[in-house]
């Protein structure tokens, strides 16, 4: 269903395909900026402060929990007010602020909070990003992936260069990095597309949970929780695989290549996903996301060298890629856009609950099994791979 532009509360009209990529791919490119930083090097940061690994995956899971109640309920309002910049600059702006706080924290406790609150802010940017993405890029006929594949070379600028500098100057750089991410995704929200009106001068509760609806739709829950399942299977690698990498010598800047390596197969997908889609399909994508998961963990529960580890990481595209696109994009086909943010935000939330029961789980996992942890997220990738066959054996896939 495409989104009617002229319609009041729209946050996507005015300008040209192009012009609307370049300013997205701006957000995105801020966005994941954060990410890539994040993701790697602040469990290192959460270390270099004394917690331990059971200490960084509670801080880590419960500020996922932090969001699941609240990022649908924020892009509720973003969607019923109309105004998705305005809510977006004050979530980047919030970031920016909490993150900065942590350079006073210390101690398990307080960094617990202000993680909580950090996450608060920043989680809805990037399904609020994403509903402003697909609807847009659907209305004016552009490619979505070529948008979002600006956030991956982010990601991986972001990689590199995280790597190179901690390499250089030590963790101390880490935290600095991440609050100068976030300062750049605050400027790069005030560009976004104009709200063109308000949709609702008052708020209320039915309003407020209108996206949950989707809930109630049996063939997006379950097709958004299998994507939830997969997406969780990289519990272990977000948090211990950089810590693993650099506990057997290899330096911060060979970490930092090996997480941008993974990258690249992500935003050969994101360029190729219009066609991709058309020939599998979201069922299809799911399959193929299913396969590597299982694939990518066996073979990194081995131990690899840093040799065999680089053509690995190149399963990301697909583990963490695909499933996402399939995702994103079975919501965009059965849901109407004026409860996409919502509905998108539904869906990092359900992904959300997975990620942060897996992560809770993952460290006395990997305080028990080491490398052998990699396999109990195979089989994860196993268990929706089984479910998707069934669903194909009696006709119910999408």
């Amino acid at each position: 269903m495409r989104e009617n532009l002229t319609g009041p509360g729209n946050d996507q009209a005015e300008s040209t395909g192009t012009f609307f990529a370049l300013r997205m791919s701006l957000v995105y490119g801020g966005i994941f900026l954060v990410i890539g930083l994040y993701i790697p090097f602040f469990p290192v940061w959460l270390d270099s402060r004394g917690l331990s690994p059971q200490e960084i995956s509670l801080v880590l899971a419960v500020s996922l929990f932090a969001k699941l109640f609240t990022s649908p309920m924020i892009a509720a309002f973003a969607d019923r007010v109309g105004n998705r910049r305005m809510v977006m600059t004050v979530l980047a702006a919030g970031s920016t602020l909490t993150a900065m706080s942590l350079f006073l924290a210390s101690g398990f406790f307080t960094i617990l909070i202000i993680v909580g609150i950090l996450t608060i802010f920043s989680n809805p940017l990037l399904p609020l990003t994403e509903s402003v993405a697909m609807g847009g890029a659907r209305a004016r006929g552009v490619d979505y992936g070529r948008i979002r594949l600006w956030g991956s070379l982010s990601f991986i600028a972001a990689n590199l260069i995280g790597g190179y500098l901690l390499a250089r100057y030590g963790v101390v750089a880490g935290l600095p990095l991440i609050v100068g991410a976030y300062l750049l995704t605050f400027f790069t929200t005030l560009g976004l597309p104009a709200p063109g009106g308000r949709r609702e001068n008052t708020l209320n509760f039915s309003g407020i949970f209108s996206g949950f609806r989707i809930l109630a739709r049996a063939d997006i829950l379950v097709f958004l929780l299998l994507a939830a399942i997969l997406q969780s299977s990289h519990a272990v690698y977000y948090l211990f695989s950089t810590l693993a990498w650099t506990a057997q010598g290899m330096s911060t800047l060979t970490v930092g290549a090996l997480w941008a390596i993974g990258v690249v197969a992500e935003i050969i997908l994101f360029n190729w996903s219009r066609p991709i889609l058309t020939r599998l399909g979201t069922h299809g994508l799911m399959t193929v996301s299913a396969l590597a998961v299982i694939l990518r963990w066996a073979l990194t529960s081995l131990e690899p060298s840093v040799t065999w580890l680089f053509p690995i990481q190149l399963l990301h595209g697909i583990t963490f890629g695909a499933a996402h696109l399939a995702a994103i994009n079975f919501i965009a086909d059965r849901v109407r856009p004026d409860l996409a943010a919502t509905a998108q935000t539904v869906n990092f939330a359900i992904s959300g609950i997975f990620m942060s029961l897996v992560t809770i789980a993952a460290g006395p996992i990997y305080a028990a099994l080491g490398s052998d942890a990699y396999l109990v997220m195979s089989g994860l990738g196993g268990f929706v791979l089984i479910f998707l066959v069934l669903q194909t054996l009696t006709g119910k896939s999408s």
